[in-house]
């Protein structure tokens, strides 16, 4: 394919993928340059990271593609956004505990390079 000529494609040997970039990072996935030839011949994209694209080994064309998600992750999903327990499970701080918590944080000092705080009791 001449429109492909002059850009090389190097092997990969691991072909895992190892970092998925999401589009809060838009400016990795601008494409600088696209080289498209005739329908149905290969393409190539240029990035930040460099080209992308495969030569076409045959004509036949993907029309299903299908992912693998793990069980637990999916009831875990469904748990979190469907059984959301309406009432806060936090814990209130007491009267007592709020005074000493605002004597505590109303006492803060430095002395000669230390913190130093009182002690809420008398």
């Amino acid at each position: 394919w001449t429109h492909l000529k002059d850009i090389s494609f190097p092997r990969v040997k691991d072909e895992n993928v190892k970092l998925l970039i999401g589009c809060n990072a838009p400016s990795v996935h601008e494409m600088k340059e696209i080289r498209t030839g005739k329908p149905n011949e290969p393409f190539a994209v240029k990035t930040l990271f460099g080209s992308y694209g495969e030569p076409c080994k045959s004509n036949r064309a993907l029309n299903h593609l299908s992912a693998k998600e793990e069980l637990e992750d999916k009831f875990e999903q469904l748990y979190s956004t469907e059984f959301k327990d309406p009432l806060s499970r936090t814990i209130s701080l007491s009267v007592e505990d709020r005074i000493a918590l605002s004597a505590i944080s109303n006492s803060v000092q430095r002395l000669n390079g230390h913190y130093q705080i009182a002690l809420p009791w008398r």
